[in-house]
């Protein structure tokens, strides 16, 4: 059992601003097509022997060439800018044989040599082999053998640039003769401007941004109260985007989307920055699933990371392009500093759907239902706090009252259904009494309702 608390919505009083992104490659998850060059034997074509990370079988077989060369797949983008942050990424999974990936840029803007712009990345675990120049490499694990390869890198000149995939042998990007059959599946090849790689964006045979949000459900319907005041993307088309900066510099170290209609394919991105406008530092960068497991009642997604001080901005990317109601849905946007007690919370909590439904019988005797919403309750039990906290727990508690809003979670970043059905965003509803058990031990109890 991991319990992680969060005590008050700094989203709530942050000043919102759209940001939206771009996929600068077109055909991002369609290396067939004639926008993609294909270099050293390398062929590509759809296939759909596997099923991309949303789910769709919108997926690219990229296949080396029984030749001595470097095979890789890669486009010619326009329009850098000397000094701007580009980033890079891609999903990948091995199909045949045991090759790795390299991901990176070549030409005008950055170096002209892809050599000395890239990273080398193991292909079935996505660790860092080789870095060249001044790329900056990362990678995620998403499961099913799919891994998301993420290179960042500034252009040193206007011009041209080319983000490229490769297929290599080891960890070095000198050619080397291949068998023919060894590769990888492609999905959502992305350039976009920027130090991190947000939710993947669809293309056909334009760039796309990310998606806007309706003038009669706006944005900013996120920092409202209220199950009926939500904010509704226009279509599903690219990814949309919240931003903001908080009122004053604070700790975060949670964020929650609830009320939300995500598909099972969903994904979002969390990322938290030092400076106003997302400048500064790139404090925190998370990617995940928003609904894998569908949704109870209110759709609750919650990202749970380790506590990062001075956050001053923030952009919270949601992507999902296969969402059959047409647009995306987010009633409630939550971010706060969070604690995770090191002995969690007591066994014997409960956790119950109230239903404020009212019932009554007919004089013939039949029991009618006059129906009403429906909210989860949990009861937390803190087993054994420490001295510190205890005392963050108890400001924790003062600071929100009966009025503001907490998240919580009892099994936080373990997944699976315990972790879908043990988590809350919502608002203490009993007094809370923490004992003192004996030297350096507290515990006690707390009692929330889902907002």
């Amino acid at each position: 059992m991991t319990l992680r608390v969060s005590f008050g919505n700094l989203a709530a009083a942050a000043a919102l601003a759209t940001a939206p992104t771009t996929n600068r490659l077109p055909y991002s998850d369609d290396l067939s097509n004639a926008v993609w060059t294909k270099n050293g034997g390398v062929s590509a074509a759809l296939s759909g022997a596997v099923t991309a990370p949303d789910g769709s079988a919108s997926v690219s077989l990229m296949t080396e060439g029984a030749v001595t060369d470097q095979p890789a797949a890669l486009q010619v983008i326009s329009g850098h800018v000397a000094g701007t942050i580009y980033t890079v990424s891609v999903y990948v999974r091995r199909s045949a044989g045991a090759r790795n990936f390299a991901l990176g840029f070549g030409s005008t803007a950055f170096g002209n040599n892809f050599g000395t712009c890239s990273v080398v990345f193991d292909g079935s675990t996505g660790a860092v082999l080789a870095t060249n120049g001044a790329a900056i490499g990362r990678s995620y694990v998403h499961g099913a053998g799919w891994l998301r390869l993420i290179v960042t890198a500034t252009a040193s000149v206007a011009g041209s640039g080319a983000p490229q995939l490769r297929i290599v042998s080891g960890s070095s990007l000198s050619a080397y003769l291949g068998d023919g059959a060894s590769g990888g599946y492609v999905w959502r090849m992305q350039e976009e401007i920027g130090p991190v790689a947000t939710a993947g964006i669809y293309t056909a045979a334009a760039a796309a941004s990310g998606g806007g949000w309706s003038a009669t459900l706006p944005m900013t319907n996120v920092q409202v109260e209220g199950r009926a005041r939500v904010a509704r993307s226009v279509g599903v088309v690219g990814a949309s985007v919240i931003s903001g900066n908080l009122a004053a510099a604070s700790a975060v170290g949670a964020a929650a989307l609830y009320g939300h209609n995500a598909s099972a394919t969903a994904r979002w991105t969390v990322e938290v920055y030092s400076g106003l406008n997302l400048t500064g530092s790139l404090l925190y960068s998370g990617e995940a699933a928003v609904a894998a497991l569908g949704t109870v009642g209110p759709g609750l997604a919650a990202m749970w990371f380790p506590s990062v001080a001075g956050a001053a901005s923030f952009r919270v990317t949601v992507s999902d392009p296969f969402n059959a109601a047409g647009y995306i849905q987010v009633g409630r946007l939550y971010l706060g500093d969070s604690i995770a007690p090191v002995y969690g919370a007591e066994y014997g909590f409960h956790v119950s759907w109230q239903d404020t439904s009212e019932q009554s019988r007919t004089q013939g005797g039949s029991l009618r239902t006059d129906v009403r919403a429906k909210f989860l309750r949990i009861n937390i039990e803190f087993g054994l706090l420490n001295e510190s906290e205890r005392a963050y727990i108890l400001s924790g508690l003062y600071s929100v009252g009966l009025k503001d809003e907490l998240l919580a979670s009892l099994y936080a970043g373990e997944g699976g259904l315990k972790e879908r059905d043990y988590q809350i965003l919502g608002k203490v509803t009993q007094a809370v009494d923490l004992a003192h058990l004996g030297i350096g031990a507290y515990g006690g109890s707390v009692t929330i309702d889902s907002v």
